[in-house]
């Protein structure tokens, strides 16, 4: 599964936060509010289907379904972070094995691009949950490149461009545990997808969506 990616340069760890101060009242301190958002990703939801009207390939079972959306219109200006992400899928049938960061099989994940949207490749792991950010329009070719996140999941801050597919995991800089990753919404972004990077053994064209089973739900941090 996965397409043809390109080694992770866009991806870097960033040195500092942006914070932003707010004038606090002299009688009652200021307070921000968190929302958290949980959607539920089905293990056949098919994320090089985001932005489209048609399931890739049209017409089959092996092209799974429309990926859940996350509509980033008041949080666009700041980096997500995820609360919670837990659950099990497979990709080949059987019981749910699988946990958000993936699991090690064969040569890993190679899907090439689709539809507009970028390849991903992580050369161990597979069915781990993906995301990618679009704006308001559907996404067409040429996509962008790819990211190789053989050595790159990990890392404490995530910098995809628009219609790059990416990785997302459990959301921590370790697998169950570490801190919470930083993903910086690009410039442009309105929605943030999740899913699934699945092919025929991990390889190639998207697809083969129709024997995977079991969910993940994931708690996002707005």
């Amino acid at each position: 599964m996965k397409g043809r990616t390109n080694v992770f340069s866009a991806a870097v760890l960033s040195a500092a936060l942006l914070l932003h101060c707010g004038k606090k009242s002299t009688t009652e301190p200021e307070q921000r509010r968190d929302t958290t958002v949980t959607i539920t990703v089905n293990a056949k939801a098919n994320i090089f289907a985001a932005g489209h009207s048609v399931l890739p390939p049209p017409g089959t079972a092996l092209a799974g379904e429309f990926p859940p959306v996350l509509d980033l219109a008041s949080v666009a200006s700041r980096p997500l972070t995820f609360a919670s992400i837990q659950g099990s899928v497979s990709g080949r049938g059987g019981e749910p094995d699988t946990g958000p960061d993936g699991k090690a099989e064969g040569s890993g994940t190679d899907v090439t691009p689709l539809g507009g949207l970028s390849g991903i490749r992580h050369c161990v792991k597979v069915m781990f949950l993906a995301g990618v950010f679009l704006g308001n329009s559907e996404p067409a070719d040429p996509a962008p490149d790819g990211i190789d996140f053989t050595e790159a999941e990990h890392l404490p801050e995530i910098r995809p461009q628009l219609r790059q597919v990416f990785f997302i995991g459990d959301g921590r800089t370790g697998t169950g545990e570490g801190g919470a990753q930083r993903f910086i919404v690009p410039e442009g972004a309105t929605r943030l997808f999740l899913g699934f990077a699945d092919a025929y053994n991990f390889q190639g064209a998207a697809g083969f969506y129709d024997d995977n089973i079991g969910s993940i739900t994931v708690t996002v941090n707005l």
